[in-house]
């Protein structure tokens, strides 16, 4: 496991930016040093911002701050058709059976 990837297994609170109206994800140790460093605080992407009031409305996902929390996620791999196993090639669930009896 990375350390970028230990950072996201915590507590994540999203914080508004002040100057632009961006959601950032902080971790719960960058949360707690932003509190005492007066309301700076390092995002995940690796942005230091100053948090916007309480009454500011949310702004957008921080795109960079997204990847970093939820990476994508690769499809599975199939086998090729000739790879499968010879019944499933030749059982197919196609035919004229299909919706007698229903």
């Amino acid at each position: 496991m990375t350390e970028e990837n230990s950072a996201v297994r915590g507590h994540l609170t999203w914080i508004t930016a002040a100057k632009e109206p961006v959601d950032h994800a902080v971790s719960e140790t960058g949360l707690a040093c932003g509190i005492a460093a007066g309301g700076v605080f390092l995002a995940l992407c690796g942005l230091w911002f100053g948090a916007a009031s309480m009454a500011a409305e949310p702004g957008g996902v921080c795109e960079a701050c997204h990847a970093v929390v939820a990476p994508p996620v690769p499809e599975p791999r199939r086998r090729p058709a000739a790879h499968r196993p010879l019944w499933r090639r030749v059982v197919t669930v196609k035919g004229p059976w299909r919706g007698i009896g229903a």
